[in-house]
């Protein structure tokens, strides 16, 4: 029996529910060619580590000319900062280096 907790280690007693999702990366393959101008704003609570890598294996990455970004450290020591965390000067700047033009959204 499994037991969720809290940062505190206090039992989390807070109701699950899903939602609906769609894969981004074929959504905007799907939608939109090079000739559009597409504007992205992520701010998936962490998820952009999985979602980044997904959308430029795609090619869908190709397709955004602007992303605004909040970007979420990874791990929960980073978590808190009012800050930007190194790992996220590191994300940003490594997704700059592919030629994604990203803005920091804080």
């Amino acid at each position: 029996n499994f037991t969720k907790t809290d940062r505190s280690g206090k039992e989390d007693r807070r109701s699950t529910w899903s939602a609906p999702s769609v894969d981004f990366a074929e959504y905007l393959l799907s939608n939109f060619t090079k000739e559009d101008f597409v504007v992205v704003k992520l701010d998936i609570e962490g998820g952009e580590w999985a979602l980044m890598p997904h959308l430029h294996r795609t090619g869908a990455l190709e397709l955004v000319d602007e992303l605004m970004l909040e970007c979420h450290p990874q791990g929960e020591e980073d978590a808190g900062t009012k800050y930007m965390h190194q790992t996220c000067i590191d994300f940003i700047n490594h997704y700059r280096r592919l030629g994604v033009f990203v803005h920091d959204w804080i």
